[in-house]
């Protein structure tokens, strides 16, 4: 094809403002430009995006690499736009019809040629009735959501094409699952105000409470705490006349519909009934167990130990609304070895009759090379320079101070200005009460005793900074920690 042709060809495109980029090739266009009825010099594979066609499309321009010289374009096309996800309601339990109109619209899909739009659509969770389904114009296609989901689900993946691109533009389409769904309309109303529970236990925050007529969902609402009370507010839908009214509860924690047989209320147009002061109590009864144990720690969460010390583990205490209790149902995992100096966790769980399990708990044992201080007493405070004769002190190894065999005080040294200080608060009984110490060496596992003791008064503060009493270990350990 030659020049007079070329240009020929670039006429039919002035209308149109095109962006052009280079995709494969070194060319003088390898940056983005405008072209206006330009010639393009160049042989290449260009992408280009036109006024009105919002994706690029691919153009081919074939030529001898001459600015005058510009080649043929071949391949315009536009393909399909439509937004990366959609989302529409559904209700639990219930499936979903969608038709060919009704996926386009969710994902505002058109093509700017105006191209027939062919849609694939495959089910993510849930299922529609095949591993796959090829949707046209006025067809449909019915969504089945898993059984019992609640909440957002993304459902399906959808690929849309004009017949013309070879590439596909992907979609998702997510369902919000209502438990209940859209109570019907009606231009007269009762309200009910109630305070809910579940088995005797206060129903939570965001739980749901459906009001039904003859299995006719008129009503609806959500579980708010007002001066610490569950309630509900419901406007339930009536036509002119007394209805019995009935109700159902959606638990979030369990994601169980719960149907309530007891209680019940007779509504008519403009009859209230209940209010925040004096609630209608409705207690859903389940008739089934749904509801946890409650699993606590007896005792501490945290307990400190001394090497070679017995741990007698404390336990915990377990009470489920049904079953009783269950503390003898309680299994505890993990170790405590009281010969290594280190932090253990023991975990508590347990299940009841029914399956429902607990909520976890955790505690923490700490193995000390001292373990605790007996803190009776007045307490008098300490400041020492620690002197370790053939010991290399390093920080994290531990003093502790000792009346008899008791353990008073215990604490880290302190590496400060050239020197290793010891500083501890110790309890005091009586007027008077002589210490003794004992060095931990955590790198080599040992312990060191003084020959140093100190007589201390209640309410005593010995030792300064620039003046603190001294305390001497020398080589010779006393045993391989745990064995002191």
């Amino acid at each position: 094809m030659g020049f007079k042709n070329t240009k020929l060809l670039f006429l039919s495109f002035l209308s149109l403002s095109l962006i052009v980029e280079s995709i494969r090739g070194a060319s003088e266009l390898s940056q983005a430009v405008v072209v206006s009825g330009a010639d393009i010099g160049v042989s290449g594979n260009f992408q280009i995006k036109t006024s009105v066609g919002q994706p690029f499309a691919t153009v081919i321009a074939q030529g001898q690499n001459s600015v005058l010289n510009v080649g043929v374009f071949s391949g315009l096309d536009n393909g399909v736009v439509a937004s990366p996800s959609g989302l529409i309601d559904g209700v639990r339990n219930q499936s979903v019809n969608l038709t060919y109109d009704e996926l386009l619209s969710v994902f505002g899909a058109y093509d700017p040629d105006g191209d027939s739009i062919s849609i694939l659509v495959e089910p993510v969770l849930g299922s529609i009735g095949s591993g796959f389904f090829s949707l046209k114009k006025g067809q449909s296609v019915n969504w089945i959501p898993p059984n019992d989901k609640n909440g957002l689900t993304e459902a399906l993946k959808v690929s849309l094409n004009d017949g013309r691109l070879s590439g596909n533009v992907q979609s998702t389409l997510n369902v919000m699952i209502d438990p209940f769904g859209e109570p019907v309309s009606a231009n007269e109303f009762g309200m009910i105000t109630a305070q809910l529970s579940v088995n005797g236990f206060p129903a939570l925050d965001e739980d749901l409470v459906a009001a039904y007529v003859n299995g006719v969902l008129r009503g609806r609402g959500s579980i708010q705490y007002k001066d610490g009370k569950p309630l509900v507010n419901i406007n339930i839908a009536n036509f002119g006349v007394a209805e019995d009214v009935r109700f159902k509860f959606y638990q979030r924690s369990s994601e169980l519909i719960l149907d309530q047989t007891l209680a019940r209320a007779e509504i008519e147009p403009g009859k209230v009934i209940g209010s925040e002061a004096d609630p209608l109590v409705i207690d859903m009864n389940t008739l089934t167990d749904i509801t946890a144990p409650n699993l606590e720690l007896v005792g501490e969460s945290e307990i400190l130990l001394g090497l070679r010390s017995v741990y007698q583990d404390p336990g915990a205490s377990a009470i489920d609304n049904w079953d009783g209790d269950i503390g003898s149902s309680v299994v505890v995992s993990g170790v405590v070895d009281t010969s290594q100096v280190g932090e253990y966790e023991l975990r508590y769980n347990v299940s009841d009759a029914a399956g429902n399990e607990a909520v976890e708990v955790v505690r923490k044992v700490v193995v000390d090379a001292f373990g605790p201080a007996n803190k009776s007493g007045v307490s008098s405070v300490i400041l020492a320079s620690v002197v370790a004769e053939g010991i290399l002190l390093e920080p994290g190894d531990r003093v502790g101070a000792y009346v008899g065999s008791e353990l008073k005080a215990v604490q880290n040294v302190q590496f400060l200005e050239e020197e290793y200080f010891w500083a501890a608060s110790v309890y005091i009984l009586g007027e008077e009460e002589e210490l003794t110490f004992k060095l931990y060496d955590q790198s080599a596992g040992r312990f060191y005793e003084s020959k140093t003791s100190l007589p201390v008064r209640s309410n005593e503060d010995i030792g300064k900074l620039n003046n603190p009493f001294i305390i001497t270990f020398d080589e010779s350990p006393v045993a391989d920690a745990g064995d002191a």
